[in-house]
């Protein structure tokens, strides 16, 4: 196979790239200019052209077609472009481009893959051409027989424009070649005869049947003159791609049968005086076999080319009833018999018959001859005669079973290559296209390199990530584009590997992208391509960051203060962290398996195991707070976070614990709420000294009136009123205890209506003081289950925060009211309101825009605490210089009853 290629490329890059890819296996030759690439076709024989589009002086598209018309038409080309519009795909393919690729778009194992089908193809199209010239017919061999016949014979183009006529025709028409210099065959044919006979030449021309009509003709003298036309159509005829070749018979001269054959040996029943002398002398010089047959098919003369051909002399077929089955192989005897059959049946039908007969010479060779007859009839109709013409053919047949048998490989080599060398190349043509749609499509960066580390290739998705086109790519060292310390030894090492076949193994490299420093996994392995690896690389940069954080999570979860724990469905523990040995006490290899019950109180385990089927339910319980005991069986409270965890499906596989240790700060929180209470207990105690002091005024007024008076004069109406403000003063003493008496914790039924009564009672007289107006609106059905002195401490944090905001006086409105399962209080002031910078900053411990005097800011934080372990919220609106609402939300039910206790001991 020749393995000379011709590379035209005018970039210095690529035109580089293309010769390293290919010049280990193939003789190479790089130009770069398509100048330079005439000039080597010219003086060189190549079998395959590598070429750009678009060059300088002369694009790819015009050197390719100036290629095949004037050096080398079965030049195989393959075109690599990046600019697919400069000759459309389909264009170039369908003409005379065996492979059009994009650059930039295709492996150096997919290049030398095509290169090598591109040769076959080149070796296959050599070999048809060599069988086609071996099988062509020399056409001088009979042009003397076509000159001198005394049939008029034509070759003209497709136009029907005559090229050449012979002498029979200038007889007959009396016209020659020199007076159809402006005109057409058809210029001699009668008007009436010319549309006919132009829809027969059309239908010959588009490849159907040869033409036989019987038309009029003008003589040049003018006479009129009925003529049969026998015509065909053929390829490469006196250098025309297409040509028509014909016969033209006088329908009144066609000898008869008993007209006599003066002159020629057996002349008795057909004569042929219109021959004469030039006809024997022509018959007996032609390469055919002449036969005339009269009207009982008896051979009345035979040629001497008889002898030449079959081996039988003149004298043994003359006269005589020719035995056909000894002569016709059996196989196409039919045609004879046929024939014979048609003759008499069709009468003046079909004037001419044409088969190729295979026969059998005396030597027993067989031959092949392609048979003309021509049938004439007498006036009456009837069968006249046969001549026949037959031509020996079996040189041309030998070429065209050897043409044949060349294309038989041609067929049998596509097979292969679509086969099996055949079904392998269609299904390496449709892999082509698919694996290239794999590579370029990838979302991994793919690139091959030689065994220097230099690029040779990289997909659409590597020269994204670099920002660069492939041209500022191919060549260069992969070591261009990359950073760190030694970068080089992992690459050198995979290569090292590679080429000793082992096993790969993946290396870690940084390489600068456009979006920054990017982390790349690369796995490379030989091609088997000469010395070509291919790698590809994975960007795990988030994988990397991912790991980072995945490790810091888990030294974050290990070491962590709170305790962390992981329980499986049976609430056994399975995980145990730091935190949680440091809380409670056990090691993890002492706890793991065990039940989760072992940190848990006996008093809180029915509690626990609701908690845990809430959240399985659920799916969490966030900041929830219960007690938990440790090994040496204190009692801590603690915040506990529970989460179930899922599998994919949506089903529960376990649990993760977050406990808090709050303990000191249960502790702190209760003295805070002491504090509170303490605080509150001053503020009502000038209301309280009021109340007091004014029927205790009265009193004494009454009993100094009762002192002054004489004795047995005492007024009995100041004794009375003295014992109703005694009465007085009990009640008050009564409703304080009432409203101030701890609970201990105690969860009971209020109804939010007397708690708002009895908070008005005690501070009437501090509303007053701060020219303060009270509007209560009570709701209907706003009992809820509490904690009640809890409660009554929010209730008098907030009423007292509402006053202290309206410092020149205003109007507080407290509203009950029940929603659904809720009961709300609502505290509405026309106060200064609340910015919002301190919005978010409200509820936190010892934080305050008050005098120091007046707080220490852990009212609303306290506050806050209670509502959220009674299950509710306190939610605020405010708007500097507008007033405040604080609406305080209460569930009617308490679920978790036991953990809202504050242990005021």
């Amino acid at each position: 196979m020749e393995k000379k290629i011709l590379i035209v490329e005018d970039n210095d890059v690529f035109r580089n790239y293309l010769y390293q890819v290919l010049k280990y296996d193939y003789d190479v030759t790089a130009v770069s200019t398509p100048l330079a690439a005439l000039e080597s076709l010219e003086n060189h024989k190549f079998s395959l052209m590598i070429t750009d589009l678009r060059m300088p002086g002369m694009d790819g598209r015009d050197l390719v077609i100036k290629v095949h018309k004037r050096l080398d038409a079965n030049l195989m080309v393959i075109v690599i472009t990046a600019f697919e519009d400069d000759w459309p795909v389909d264009d170039a393919m369908s003409s005379h481009v065996f492979r059009y690729l994009k650059k930039g778009a295709f492996m150096p194992s997919e290049l030398r893959q095509n290169v090598d089908k591109a040769l076959e193809m080149r070796d296959s199209m050599v070999m048809l051409d060599t069988y086609q010239r071996s099988s062509k017919a020399d056409n001088g061999v009979y042009w003397d027989l076509f000159e001198h016949m005394a049939d008029a014979f034509f070759v003209c183009d497709v136009h029907l424009r005559p090229i050449v006529l012979n002498k029979g025709f200038e007889t007959l028409t009396g016209y020659g070649l020199d007076a159809f210099k402006a005109g057409t065959l058809v210029d001699l044919i009668d008007i009436e005869y010319r549309q006919p006979a132009k829809e027969v030449f059309d239908r010959l021309i588009k490849g159907l049947s040869p033409a036989c009509p019987e038309i009029g003709i003008r003589h040049k003298d003018g006479s009129a003159i009925k003529v049969h036309v026998w015509a065909k159509f053929v390829n490469d005829v006196s250098g025309l791609s297409h040509a028509i070749i014909g016969v033209v018979h006088d329908v009144q001269k066609i000898p008869l049968a008993g007209e006599g054959m003066a002159g020629l040996p057996g002349k008795s029943g057909r004569g042929i005086p219109a021959f004469g002398d030039d006809f024997s002398r022509i018959v007996e010089r032609v390469d055919d076999i002449v036969l005339l047959f009269d009207n009982n098919l008896v051979c009345r003369y035979v040629n001497a080319r008889i002898k030449t051909i079959l081996g039988y002399a003149p004298e043994e077929i003359i006269n005589r009833a020719v035995a056909w089955k000894d002569i016709v192989c059996p196989e196409d005897y039919h045609l004879v018999t046929g024939f014979i059959g048609s003759i008499h049946r069709k009468k003046t039908q079909d004037r001419v018959y044409h088969a190729d007969i295979r026969v059998r010479n005396l030597k027993g060779e067989h031959l092949s001859l392609s048979c003309h007859a021509f049938i004439g009839y007498n006036s009456k109709g009837d069968l006249a005669g046969v001549d026949v013409f037959a031509e020996d053919i079996t040189q041309r047949v030998m070429a065209e079973e050897r043409l044949k048998e060349a294309n038989k490989k041609i067929l049998e080599l596509n097979t292969r290559l679509s086969k099996d060398v055949g079904k392998r190349i269609h299904k390496l043509r449709a892999s082509e296209s698919r694996y290239r749609q794999i590579v370029e499509g990838s979302g991994d960066v793919v690139f091959s390199v030689d065994k220097k580390g230099c690029l040779l290739f990289m997909n659409k998705k590597g020269r994204s990530v670099l920002g660069m086109d492939i041209a500022d790519i191919l060549g260069k060292p992969y070591l261009d584009f990359i950073s760190g310390v030694h970068p080089n030894k992992a690459m050198d090492a995979a290569i090292s590997m590679a080429v000793k076949g082992e096993e790969p193994l993946s290396f870690d490299s940084q390489v600068e992208t456009t979006s920054g420093t990017r982390v790349f996994n690369s796995l490379l392995k030989k091609t088997g391509q000469g010395d070509e690896y291919i790698c590809v690389s994975r960007d795990i940069t988030k994988e990397v960051a991912k790991n980072k954080r995945l490790t810091l999570l888990a030294n974050i979860e290990h070491y962590s203060a709170d305790a962390i724990m992981g329980l499986d469905n049976d609430r056994n523990i399975i995980s145990w962290n730091h935190g949680a040995a440091m809380m409670f006490g056990w090691r993890e290899d002492e706890v793991l398996g065990k039940s989760a019950f072992i940190i848990i109180p006996d008093e809180a385990r029915t509690e626990a195991t609701g908690i845990m089927d809430r959240v399985k339910k659920e799916g969490f319980v966030r900041d929830m707070e219960t007690k938990r005991k440790t090994r040496d069986g204190e009692i801590l409270c603690v915040s506990l976070t529970l989460t179930a965890i899922r599998n994919k499906q949506g089903n529960a596989i376990g649990f993760s614990a977050m406990i808090r240790d709050i303990t000191s700060q249960k502790k702190m929180e209760e003295a805070l709420v002491q504090t509170e209470r303490l605080a509150a207990a001053g503020k009502i105690s000038a209301s309280i000294a009021h109340e007091i002091n004014n029927p205790l005024y009265g009193i004494k007024s009454c009993l100094n009136h009762v002192l002054n008076t004489k004795k047995m004069e005492i007024d009995t109406g100041f004794v009375r009123l003295a014992i109703k403000e005694s009465d007085r003063i009990a009640d008050l003493i009564r409703n304080m205890k009432t409203f101030y008496m701890p609970t201990e914790g105690r969860v009971i039924t209020r109804d939010m209506n007397d708690l708002v009564k009895d908070l008005v009672v005690f501070n009437r007289k501090y509303l007053e003081e701060n020219r303060v107006k009270l509007n209560v609106i009570k709701g209907d059905n706003t009992t809820v289950e509490c904690v009640a002195d809890q409660i009554k401490q929010v209730f008098l944090n907030l009423f007292t925060n509402a006053v202290e905001a309206m410092p020149n006086g205003g109007r507080l409105e407290i509203e009950t009211k029940s929603e659904g399962s809720c009961v709300k209080v609502i505290f509405r002031d026309t106060g200064i309101g609340i910015t919002d910078d301190d919005m978010d900053h409200i509820f936190d411990m010892f934080y305050s825009k008050k005098p120091k005097v007046k707080g220490v800011g852990i009212g609303l934080s306290v506050s806050y605490g209670i509502v959220n372990r009674h299950g509710g919220n306190i939610e605020v609106k405010s708007y500097d210089g507008n007033g405040t609402t604080f609406t305080v939300v209460l569930p009617v039910k308490t679920a978790w009853g036991r953990q809202m206790s504050l242990d005021l001991r």
